[in-house]
């Protein structure tokens, strides 16, 4: 192939060693988005069943994960709902509910504790 140039067969390897890197290190990448997200739904369980609200003083535990969870879970349904054509880009404020005052908290993942929210979230 007299018409090829070296830089052009340096660009080609290039781009096969690329393409061969990912399709090897994606399954690992992948494995390691995981087990960081369940690292994290760990941290934040045994931050839940430690923490108390600052309002009522109960303990927060799993069940205000959870209705943290529904109530994030209800407020998307309404948002595709009334605009289905939209591909939200949404960052969630609030990771736990009081479940006997509804006092909002926010997780802060740097901490690993709960900080409670704005009137605004």
């Amino acid at each position: 192939m007299p018409w090829r140039t070296a830089r052009g067969i340096a660009a080609g390897a290039a781009v096969t060693v690329l393409v061969v890197l990912l399709v090897v290190l994606l399954p690992v990448v992948v494995a390691a988005v995981g087990l960081s997200v369940a690292r994290n739904v760990r941290r934040m369980r045994a931050a839940a069943s430690r923490f108390s609200c600052r309002t009522c003083g109960a303990v927060l535990g799993a069940q205000a994960l959870r209705r943290a969870d529904e109530v994030w879970a209800a407020h998307m349904r309404e948002l595709r709902g009334k605009y289905p054509a939209v591909r939200w880009r949404v960052v969630r404020h609030v990771h736990a509910i009081c479940p006997a005052c509804g006092a909002r908290y926010r997780w802060h993942e740097r901490d690993g504790a709960f900080v409670p929210c704005r009137r605004d979230c």
